[in-house]
């Protein structure tokens, strides 16, 4: 069954979207599996962007600060402070912005294949 197919079987619509196929008694449950996925994946951000922002700004503050002689402990912590934080906001970001369209999926009712009627609606659009 390709990604775009669906039919009917006892009753059912049958719908395929991109990898599992789905039907109208499932919608209900594809939004828990949604918000799981969420979750993954600001887990994941937020795991991934806190290392990468603290080093970046300990690494600008010690460019930044490398020739005064500074007190270099109190200007790494500040630094690492602030990496933290914007790793955090960052990484959540991250994560929603990359599973947002699964809510958007979860909120859709099963379409049905237009290209098997033989009365396809009229394209209302069209301009000659």
């Amino acid at each position: 069954m390709s990604s775009n197919d669906c039919s009917r079987r006892k009753g059912i619509i049958v719908v395929a979207v991109g990898r599992a196929e789905m039907t109208s008694a499932t919608r209900a449950q594809r939004a828990p599996v949604a918000e799981r996925m969420l979750s993954r994946s600001v887990a994941k951000g937020v795991a991934t962007a806190i290392p990468l922002m603290v080093v970046f700004l300990i690494a600008l503050v010690a460019v930044a600060i490398g020739t005064q002689h500074p007190e270099w402990r109190a200007w790494l912590g500040m630094a690492a402070g602030v990496g933290l934080l914007a790793g955090l906001f960052f990484g959540a970001w991250a994560g929603f912005v990359a599973t947002a369209h699964e809510f958007d999926e979860a909120d859709l009712p099963p379409r049905r294949r237009l290209a098997d009627s033989r009365h396809p609606p009229a394209n209302r659009s069209r301009h000659v």
